[in-house]
Formats: structure tokens, C-alpha cells, sequence
């Protein structure tokens, strides 16, 4: 038997190519010698040319016509030590064989699965999928959120008999935990991830170490960085054991997938004071530029965190939102420039508001833009 579990071969394939993300080989390794593996008798990968009619069988990450194949072959030794390899011509042709039998019984369908918070779900973004909420406590899943605009670029679908499938778990306010258990009266976001999915998103930790709470203290106190600070590193620290068990569930549920991880982009400006709200209370309502250093530091030290979770894991890969890009769209400049929700008049009166500093339609368009390259 060639491959073992049909379309889960292209993480054995990856394994032996160095870790890389894909399947795809080049022109220049097509025809190298195939090295036996003890371990598993006369196999060997092999880079052969794609001649198959139809759609290859791991799908369109393969480049070109070239796919990374396992053959069970005939070794013959040359004298004690030395093997002999079959001809090339032997070889392309039980390549092609090979990827021919798996065309016709392997789809090799691929899911893709968006997890988080509401950084994720797209709050504030509007035009909400039906069912999951209006702005006003839901879940709120856009359709304009990133994990909806990069399921199409994509090729996703959620439809439900779609071949490539996209699931839209992420839901707003979601801390760590809302992976783990029940939240809002959905079920655990993990319970959505299958070993066979092939892509994952997730923005989550924000919520963790309270943001939003940190946020509408010091709209309503000056130098709230002398009073929050010891707070935001104690939620800090303690976060960063949740954020990292997060991670390597998501890893156990999906472990063929490729897992991209999505930073927050900054709302605040590194320097300045900042009149974060629209209309008539632009003036009225402002932050001082020590807290607008403060609160920008925090979402710096806090994707600074989830990039060091990542680096070097297996299959991750993180996204940390371009800083030259969102300075010019922080939540202090005007509405027309601005990529987040900023403070109105009936957020003032209510003394809440939950898609406030979230990233508009604009904003996820941008994070989109950003992400797609990673996770295709």
C-alpha cells in the first residue's frame, strides 16, 4: 500500500520535505534519487512529473506539474553496501500510476475552520450572518470578516455540500476557555475542528487580559496607566498559559492542518493623544498620550506574546498585522480614515458598547489582505 490514510499523506510527505507547508516539489528535485527508509522497508519519496488528466489529487497547492509521491520500489545492492535506485523511467511510471489510482479515489476535500474572538467573528464589520447575533452580544459573525473574505478568495464554501468547506466558529467575546466549553449557547469551538482539516485561523487572547475592560476605564479616568498597569501584566502573564494550551489543542483536534495565528492591529498610535469617538463628542472625549502609549504598548507586548507562542512550532505560521499599514488608520484619526469603531453618541448615554475599537469592514479587509498569502 502506498499511502496509508488517502489525502493525510501530505502530512507525511511534508515531514519528509524539511517541514515545508505544502506537497509541491520543484522541476529541479523531479528525477533525485529516492532514499529507502529502514524504518519502512523499500519506500522512498520521489519527485515525479505530474502527467494525471484532471485535478491532482492533493488539491491546488501542488505547483506546477510535480508532486512529492512514496513508492514501494525494488532496491537492488551493489556489492555489500551500495543500493542501486530503479531507471527514471520506472520511476515517473509508478509515480504516475500511483497519483492516477488517487485521482479516482481520494477527493482529498479540504475544510478550513476560523476560530476566536471577535477580532475574528468580524464584530463591528456589520451585515451579520443570520442567527448569530446584530451587533448587540451575539456571537456576530460578519460577512465581512477576515475568515469570510479569505474562505472565498480561497475557494470555501459553507455550504453544506460544498467540496471545499469553510465552518465560521469564532464568536465575539470569546476568551480562551470559549474553545474549551460552552459560550453564548454555542458549543466549544474545538468540538468544530476534525483531524482531516486541512486550515485553521484563530485570533484569540484579547479577551484574556481584558481589553475591553482596560480600555473603558481609561475613557473614563486619566492616568489609568498608573492604576492598570499591574493589572494588564498579572492578566498578561496568566494569559500566556492559556493562549499556549489553546494552541496545542488545536494542534491535537487538526493535526494536518495548517494553523495561521492572527495578531490584533493596533487601534492606538505609538504617540499623541487621541479623540477616539465621531460626531459631536470628537472633542468631548479624549485620551491622554501617556494612555495612548499605554494602550498601544499593551496590544505590542500582547501580539509580541503570541508570536513568541508560535515560533517554531510545527505547521504554524503567524500573522502580525502591519504596523506601517494600521498607524495611518488607528481609531484617533477621522472617520473617514480610520479602520475602527470609534465612540457614539449612544455608546456615551449607554456607558456600552461592544463593537467600539473594533476593526471595520475596511479594517478587515485589510486583515484579509494580509492573511490570505499565509493560509493559501
Amino acid at each position: 500500500m502506498i499511502y496509508s490514510n488517502g489525502c493525510s499523506a501530505e502530512a507525511q510527505c511534508d515531514q519528509i520535505a524539511d517541514n515545508t507547508a505544502h506537497t509541491e516539489c520543484t522541476q529541479s528535485d523531479t528525477g533525485q534519487t529516492p532514499v529507502p527508509d529502514s524504518s519502512v522497508g523499500n519506500y522512498g519519496w520521489y519527485c515525479a512529473p505530474h502527467n494525471v488528466s484532471g485535478s491532482a489529487p492533493f488539491g491546488p497547492e501542488v505547483v506546477g506539474v510535480f508532486q512529492c509521491v512514496e513508492l514501494e520500489l525494488d532496491w537492488s545492492y551493489n556489492g555489500d553496501t551500495d543500493l542501486t535506485p530503479p531507471s527514471k523511467s520506472l520511476l515517473d511510471s509508478s509515480a504516475n500510476s500511483v497519483l492516477a489510482e488517487l485521482a479516482e479515489t481520494h477527493s482529498c476535500a479540504k475544510t478550513y475552520v476560523a476560530l476566536g474572538d471577535s477580532y475574528s467573528s468580524g464584530e463591528g464589520a456589520g451585515y451579520y450572518l443570520s442567527g448569530t447575533g446584530n451587533g448587540n452580544g451575539g456571537c456576530d459573525r460578519s460577512e465581512n470578516a477576515y475568515p469570510e473574505l479569505v474562505a472565498r478568495a480561497l475557494g470555501y464554501s459553507d455550504e453544506p455540500d460544498a467540496e471545499n468547506r469553510f465552518v465560521f466558529a469564532a464568536c465575539s467575546g470569546a476568551k480562551t476557555s470559549a474553545l474549551f466549553s460552552e459560550f453564548k449557547g454555542e458549543p466549544p469551538q474545538l468540538d468544530e475542528l476534525d483531524q482531516d482539516d486541512t486550515l485553521v485561523t484563530v485570533s484569540i487572547g484579547g479577551n484574556d487580559i481584558g481589553f475591553a475592560p482596560v480600555l473603558k476605564y481609561c475613557l473614563k479616568h486619566k492616568k489609568c496607566e498608573h492604576h492598570e498597569a499591574d493589572v494588564v501584566a498579572r492578566d498578561l502573564e496568566k494569559a500566556e498559559g492559556n493562549i499556549l494550551n489553546a494552541y496545542l489543542a488545536i494542534r491535537r483536534q487538526a493535526p494536518l492542518a495548517k494553523i495561521v495565528v492572527v495578531g490584533y492591529p493596533n487601534f492606538m498610535p505609538a504617540t499623541g493623544a487621541c479623540h477616539p469617538s465621531a460626531g459631536i463628542l470628537h472633542y468631548l472625549v479624549e485620551l491622554s498620550a501617556a494612555d495612548v502609549e499605554f494602550i498601544h504598548g499593551g496590544i505590542e507586548q500582547l501580539d509580541s506574546e503570541i508570536q513568541s507562542l508560535t515560533a517554531g512550532r510545527q505547521g504554524f505560521v503567524f500573522v502580525r498585522p502591519d504596523a506601517g499599514v494600521w498607524s495611518k488608520h488607528t481609531i484617533c484619526e477621522n472617520k473617514r480614515k480610520s479602520w475602527f469603531v470609534p465612540i457614539t453618541l449612544t455608546d456615551a448615554l449607554s456607558g456600552h458598547s461592544v463593537t467600539f475599537f473594533h476593526p471595520t469592514a475596511e479594517g478587515q479587509v485589510e486583515l484579509a489582505t494580509e492573511v490570505k498569502p499565509k493560509a493559501a
